[in-house]
């Protein structure tokens, strides 16, 4: 299960911010939902986990309540099979990298 920011992926990221701006029911079948995601088990799963083990991977939701730590920009990021160049100073971008940005 992810338990830190360093392994939450971006999509995982977005499907937390579904389940945490959507409508609350209840504090419990949010946290199953968010338990569901970060563990890759389907709500049933989790709700036919024992009640120790559901308790354990509860109690790693807690890195959510902090904010994650501010990182200065890489100059690259490996996304997939890709290498992504950071563009910094926008007078170097290209005409089709500006329309790339729009898009």
């Amino acid at each position: 299960m992810i338990d830190n920011y360093n392994d939450l992926t971006v999509g995982k990221y977005q499907e937390i911010m579904v389940v945490l701006k959507g409508k609350v029911v209840d504090e419990y079948a949010t946290n199953i939902q968010l338990v569901s995601i970060l563990s890759d088990m389907s709500e049933d799963d989790v709700l036919n986990l024992g009640l120790s083990e559901y308790k354990v991977l509860n109690q790693k939701l807690s890195f959510l309540l902090v904010e994650p730590p501010k990182r200065m920009i890489a100059n690259m990021y490996k996304i997939g099979g890709f290498e992504l160049e950071t563009m910094l100073d926008v007078r170097k971008m290209t005409v089709a990298q500006y329309v790339d940005y729009q898009t």
